[in-house]
């Protein structure tokens, strides 16, 4: 019975689901099938293709129920290719869905109904007998592509409640001129693309944000005041790229940035820059940023040789595109190359510094070079960097180069003479065919690949021969190392050692070479530094292995502990190892990527603690701990207990202002613990004779190299006798450093307290001390403090 119940259970659930998934009621009308989509509303599902001219009421009845619908929408794809020459749609339509009115060949008579509050994509899209539309009151956004392509839509009327106009509007619309409503803040990218026609434009106050080439391509636009648009801060990648015609341009008060390609290939001669711009500046036609570390603009029909300010660090991308410049010198300060810096322009003469460590794709795609040397720290040639510069015969790639991206060359049909200088080839991005190849559409018979001595066996290692027929080992003799450790692309935990080996002995300029190692990227990363910097050795019984170490301050291996999963580079420089046999013969950088290895926390365990565990001592004042390597204080303020008489339940003893920890040693491996009152001053805790006091340090307050992590200290003292003070010990008279000061602490008893620079010349006296005082050098360097009482002298040494 039990099993009938819930079978008749799963039937009924299942007659609900098929209900519930039923399709949407439709029926058809003359020609116009209709889809229900309320109670009483229908909306315009699909049209036959036969119907020419097509007049739609507000209300239609479906004859198989006999009930009477208004029509309120048009569907998605309602009249997709309908052949319709004219369509009359009623006012009681309030939606026009995605692509609802979309390529329409032959329609010419289109009203817009006047109660039309929502437009979707494509809604009014590929009508090209279109001329002109009138979008009324209710509608307040242009969807993406809503006019698309109505390429004889001369005239477009927008309600001035328009507030956003989406990505492709007015996409090849032959408009001549458009007035933004006054509503309008977004406009979305390519939003007038190749609307041809469109000579002006009148922006509107309240405009905030273009998209991207949002009038892209309008080669007959004239006229545009930006400044109308006083909200507008960025002017956007292409945003008038393109526009040949656009001759006259002032940068707007407010705009902080500038896009790729914001200008390229326009007829402009002169920027102008309003005078209440304070982020811009403009030298010598250049507009520059304010502190002119960014070149972004140089005008398209500007001189033909132009030399960039001393100081600036960047060609902004696109700042050149379509440049009827010939030649540009570049600083040494020059450090980037943004994409299409000089794409397109009439470029025939550049000087790349070797301070250039970045150039961006297409940087000089379709210029006039006949040749190119490219900067010696480059990592990489971008995708299509000198693509369609069908005057170029030779390019030289520096050694540091170990990518190739697709299209770099491709159709630099001159091209003659490639110099791979790497003794390590270059990868090659994947390709497949000449579409994607670095050298696509060259005759690759005509090309000559020159790499260094010897390297030819390399270089097909990495594929260059199936792009290189011609491959000649003409270049120079290199030192070549045979292995290095750690390996580029090795997981380790720590940088111990780099360990190079060769085929013959070795020989080196320096034993401190300036090894630079960078955290997350090779050449904008953290540089992270070795406490005494490098040292090169190489051992007495293997010439031909150089050993490079971090060290610290004595010249002692020191390892630096690497991030888990981070990345790591270290680059050893060029020409810093040389063969000892022929010292002309040298080493090329090497640059190591190694990633940080998941550690193991490791305890870090004290080798002394004064007062020592046990002791019997008269107060709780300075604990110190020394450990065998250098400790860093990791929380200032421990959570310190210390119970009376029972380390569970004896009485908490808790001093005014807490616990403080600081280093307080010049090697580092001397921490202080100490309580201490309200302004941070040591404050001892007095012990009651013969009462034992449990003091517990919680784990983790110091940390070692590594994961190195103190555990727990426990402690236990026992209460003296109190008696006269026969001399100062270190439980009452000592210094600690605490931050760039020293704090000084007399104990229970009155002292002079005088302070010595290295030289033996007094820095500061003071008389009378009883209890603390507080020490700040006013420069580094070893310091000699002296307490003076009527219990004796105490001398102390302090480094800052």
């Amino acid at each position: 019975m039990k099993k009938l119940f819930t079978l008749l259970m799963l039937l009924h659930c299942s007659a609900l689901i098929w209900a519930q998934e039923e399709e949407p009621q439709t029926f058809v009308i003359d020609g116009v099938t209709y889809i229900v989509t309320g109670e009483n509303t229908v909306g315009i599902k699909d049209v036959e293709s036969s119907l020419t001219e097509i007049v739609i009421n507000e209300k239609v009845t479906n004859s198989e129920d006999n009930k009477e619908y208004t029509v309120t929408s048009i569907e998605e794809d309602g009249f997709y290719w309908s052949e319709a020459t004219k369509i009359q749609l009623p006012n009681t339509i309030t939606i026009i869905k995605n692509a609802g009115i979309y390529s329409c060949d032959n329609l010419v008579e289109l009203n817009i109904p006047t109660g039309l509050t929502k437009l979707e994509d494509y809604a009014l899209a590929y009508l090209p007998k279109i001329t002109s539309i009138t979008i009324p009151e209710g509608v307040t956004e242009i969807p993406k592509s809503c006019f698309a392509n109505n390429t004889s839509m001369t005239e477009i009327n927008l309600p001035d409640g328009i507030t956003k106009i989406d990505n492709g509007a007015f996409y090849k619309c032959p408009i001549t001129t458009f007035e933004f409503p006054d509503q309008c803040v977004s406009v979305g990218n390519n939003v007038f693309q190749l609307a041809e026609s469109l000579t002006n434009v009148v922006l509107n106050e309240k405009l905030e944000s273009f998209g991207e080439g949002t009038f892209r391509q309008c080669k007959s636009l004239t006229t545009i005041n930006l400044q109308d648009a006083i909200n507008i801060k960025e002017l956007t990648d292409n945003l008038f790229v393109e526009c040949n015609a656009l001759s006259d341009i002032t940068i707007p008060a407010n705009v902080e940035t500038i896009g790729i390609n914001a200008f390229g290939n326009t007829n402009i001669s002169e920027f102008k820059l309003a005078e209440e711009n304070k982020n811009f500046i403009i030298e010598n036609k250049g507009l520059y940023n304010v502190d002119k570390s960014i070149l972004y603009l140089y005008p398209n029909k500007g001189e033909e040789t132009f030399t960039v300010a001393e100081g600036c660090k960047g060609i902004a991308g696109g700042a050149f595109y379509g440049s009827q410049t010939k030649k540009v010198t570049l600083p040494e300060s020059i450090v980037a190359i943004d994409s299409y810096a000089f794409c397109m322009s009439e470029l025939s003469e550049i000087n790349l510094p070797n301070t250039i460590v970045y150039i961006g794709e297409q940087a000089f795609a379709g210029t006039k070079l006949t040749s190119l040397v490219l900067p010696e720290d480059l990592t990489f040639i971008s995708d299509g960097l000198c693509a369609w510069s069908k005057q170029l015969t030779s390019v030289t790639i520096p050694e540091s180069v170990r990518m190739v991206y697709n299209h770099a060359f491709q159709t630099c049909t001159a091209l003659k003479d490639v110099y791979c200088l790497g003794a390590f080839a270059p990868e090659i991005y994947d390709y497949y065919g000449d579409e994607d190849n670095p050298f696509g559409y060259i005759e690759m018979t005509q090309l000559n690949l020159h790499i260094p001595l010897g390297r030819k066996a390399e270089y097909e290692s990495k594929y260059w021969n199936d792009l290189f027929y011609n491959i000649a080992e003409d270049g120079e003799e290199l030192f070549i190392p045979v292995s290095i450790e750690p390996a580029f692309g090795d997981q380790i935990e720590r940088i111990d050692s780099i360990i190079i080996t060769f085929n013959e002995k070795v020989d080196s300029e320096t034993m401190d070479p300036e090894i630079i190692l960078r955290k997350g990227d090779e050449l904008a990363g953290e540089e992270i530094f070795s406490t005494g910097g490098w040292f090169a050795n190489i051992p007495a019984n293997q010439k031909k292995t150089m050993i490079i170490f971090p060290c610290d301050r004595e010249g002692l291996p020191k390892p630096i502990y690497l991030e888990e999963n981070e990345k790591y580079y270290i680059t050893i420089p060029r020409d810093f190892i040389y063969n000892y046999n022929n010292p002309d013969i040298k080493c090329q950088k090497i640059v190591i990527e190694v990633t940080g290895k998941e550690q193991e926390p490791v305890p870090f365990v004290p080798t002394n603690i004064t007062p020592a565990n046990n002791s019997e001592i008269k107060s709780i004042g300075n604990i110190e701990i020394t450990f065998e390597k250098e400790a860093k204080v990791e929380v200032e303020t421990p959570a310190v207990t210390v119970r009376k008489g029972n380390d569970e339940s004896g009485e908490l003893i808790e001093p005014d202002g807490g616990w403080m920890a600081v280093n307080n040693s010049e090697d580092m491996k001397t921490v202080s613990v100490f309580p201490c009152d309200y302004d941070y001053y040591i404050s001892p805790i007095t012990l009651e004779p013969e009462i034992s006091y449990y003091v517990t340090i919680p784990a983790g307050i110091f940390t070692g190299e590594g994961k190195m992590i103190s555990e727990e200290i426990k402690l236990v003292f026992t209460g003296e006798e109190t008696t006269a003070i026969a001399e100062n010990n270190s439980e009452i008279c000592f210094v600690v450093k605490n931050g760039n000061s020293f704090v000084i602490s007399t104990g229970n008893t009155t002292a002079d307290v005088e302070i010595f620079n290295a030289a033996g010349e007094i820095v500061s006296r003071n008389s009378n001390v009883n209890g603390q005082t507080t020490f700040a050098p006013e420069s580094n360097g070893l310091y000699i403090i002296k307490i003076k009482s009527a219990n004796g002298t105490k001398t102390f040494k302090v480094m800052k």
